[in-house]
């Protein structure tokens, strides 16, 4: 909770200015680019952003499992324990949350951390070895994070869904304690075997126009902003 009362693995990107709106030139985690406008009142760009992308081994798929950014980077994982081995590439594996979850990788892509959380009794050492050594991470210059996977990884294409969620690249906006606003690459808008996100924070509703995917949960009143008033479109 105090990590995330104080986020500090999040990129503040500068917004342009037209009118009463703001523009955010965007990356996504498959390297996607987008611009997203929005009301002026909403500054999405002040919540902080932070990528998230899934994937999966070839040949266990049902070993799916999300990469994320926790706000509060290294200090959270760690919570002041000591690690539990050093993985291949730039992975550590660190312990469990709680004791109903199972250990976590966290990859050092500096200043980018990202974790990959393990189900109780999921993968073997040798699945997250397989993870260690074929994500890698690219900073772009404006900020954003870029994330790349050689086989056995392979990560979830744009729109994909898996298991009623999106498995596919996205950033996520705000959500420490307050709202949270998702956008993401979706080319076809098929939307139909998704759903809510953050369910238990409020009202959750999304909408897809031009390719792109836009999902808030929170305050009603706040969510009905961002849904009426977000648009994105893709950029070549």
């Amino acid at each position: 909770p105090a990590a995330a009362a104080a986020p500090t693995n999040v990129l503040h990107p500068k917004p342009r200015r037209k009118g009463d709106r703001e523009i955010l030139d965007v990356v996504f985690p498959d390297g996607t680019k987008a611009e997203i406008g929005y009301p002026a009142e909403l500054a999405l760009a002040e919540l902080g952003v932070r990528p998230v992308h899934g994937g999966w081994l070839d040949g266990y798929f049902s070993l799916y499992r999300e990469l994320t950014v926790p706000p509060g980077g290294h200090d959270e994982i760690a919570r002041g324990g000591p690690m539990i081995r050093e993985l291949a590439g730039r992975g550590t594996l660190w312990q469990p949350a709680s004791p109903a979850e199972g250990q976590i990788m966290l990859f050092d892509f500096a200043p980018w951390y990202v974790a990959l959380r393990d189900q109780k009794d999921g993968m073997t050492f040798e699945q997250r070895q397989l993870w260690a050594k074929n994500l890698r991470g690219e900073v772009r210059k404006d900020g954003y994070l870029v994330l790349k996977a050689s086989s056995p990884v392979r990560l979830a294409r744009a729109g994909q869904v898996f298991r009623g969620g999106l498995a596919g690249p996205r950033l996520w906006f705000g959500g420490f304690g307050g709202p949270l606003v998702v956008v993401a690459p979706m080319p076809d808008c098929e939307t139909a075997g998704i759903g809510p996100i953050e369910a238990d924070q409020g009202v959750s509703e999304s909408v897809c126009k031009n390719g792109i995917y836009v999902a808030a949960s929170g305050e009603r009143g706040v969510v009905e902003r961002v849904i009426a008033g977000v648009r994105g479109k893709l950029v070549r």
